[in-house]
C-alpha cells in the first residue's frame, strides 16, 4: 500500500494528507486490536478521523472519476456516531491512548488546515433558516431517546431575539388593530410552550420556581397573525 500511495503523491493524483488519514486508520484499528480504549475522547478522536476519511474520499472521487457523491449526505452519518462532550478526560487516558493521540496531533500539525483535505475533522453543529431545496431537515423533538444538541448562549439570542418589550413593540408595527389588553397577554401565552415560538430563561435552571423571562422568535409573530390583522 505505501508504493502505491507514494507513486499517486508523486504523479500528483492523492496528497500526502489523505495517505496521513489513511495512516491514522490504521493506527486506530491496530490500537483497538490490541488495546482496551474506554476513553469517552478516544470515541470523538474516531469520529473527527471518520469524518475527515469521509470528506476525502468524496472529493478524491469526484477528482479521480469525476462524480459527485454529496446527494448521498455522508456527512450525516458520524452525527449519529457519539455525543461529543465538551468536558475533557484527559486524567482518564491510558497509555496507549495517550500514544494515538500524540501521533494524530503531531501528523496534524504537520500538515496544512487551508487544504481540501483532512486527517481529522471536528463537527460543529448550529441550525438556521433555510429557503434552499438541499438544505437537510432537522426536527425538534422532545423524546427522550433523540440525539441531544445544546445550543449557546449566542445561537439562543440569535433564535430567539425579542424579550416582551420588543415583542409588543413589533406587534404594535405589525398589527393594526392591535391593543395591549387581557387578550393580547393571552394569545401569546398561548404559545409560550411552543419551543418554535419562545425559550423561557429561568435564574435557577434547577428551580422552575425561580425568576424567569420569556424569549420570543419569530414563529411567535407568526402565531398572532392569527388573531390581529396585519397593515
Amino acid at each position: 500500500m505505501d508504493f502505491i500511495a507514494k507513486k499517486l503523491i508523486e504523479k500528483g493524483e492523492m496528497d500526502q494528507i489523505v495517505f496521513n488519514n489513511i495512516m491514522t486508520l490504521i493506527e486506530l484499528r491496530d490500537s483497538a486490536i490490541h488495546f482496551y480504549n474506554y476513553s469517552l475522547k478516544f470515541n470523538v478522536r474516531i469520529q473527527e478521523i471518520g469524518t475527515a476519511s469521509l470528506k476525502n474520499y468524496v472529493s478524491l472521487y469526484k477528482k479521480w472519476f469525476n462524480k459527485d457523491l454529496s446527494e448521498f449526505n455522508f456527512y450525516l452519518m458520524p452525527l449519529s456516531f457519539v455525543q461529543a462532550r465538551k468536558e475533557s478526560d484527559v486524567l482518564l487516558l491510558n497509555a496507549e491512548e495517550k500514544n494515538f493521540f500524540k501521533y494524530v496531533d503531531e501528523l496534524e500539525e504537520s500538515s496544512s488546515a487551508d487544504g481540501e483535505y483532512s486527517i481529522a475533522l471536528n463537527i460543529d453543529v448550529k441550525f438556521s433558516k433555510s429557503t434552499s431545496k438541499d438544505a437537510i431537515r432537522v426536527a425538534l423533538s422532545k423524546d427522550t431517546d433523540a440525539i441531544k444538541v445544546t445550543l449557546t448562549e449566542e445561537q439562543l439570542k440569535a433564535k430567539y431575539p425579542m424579550d416582551y418589550g420588543e415583542l409588543t413593540a413589533k406587534c404594535k408595527e405589525r398589527y393594526s388593530n392591535f391593543i395591549l389588553n387581557g387578550d393580547y397577554h393571552a394569545n401569546r401565552r398561548l404559545y409560550e410552550s411552543d419551543d418554535k415560538c419562545a425559550y423561557i430563561r429561568y435564574l435557577d435552571p434547577d428551580k422552575k420556581k425561580s425568576g424567569k423571562k420569556v424569549f420570543y422568535s419569530e414563529a411567535m409573530l407568526s402565531k398572532l397573525d392569527n388573531h390581529y390583522t396585519r397593515k
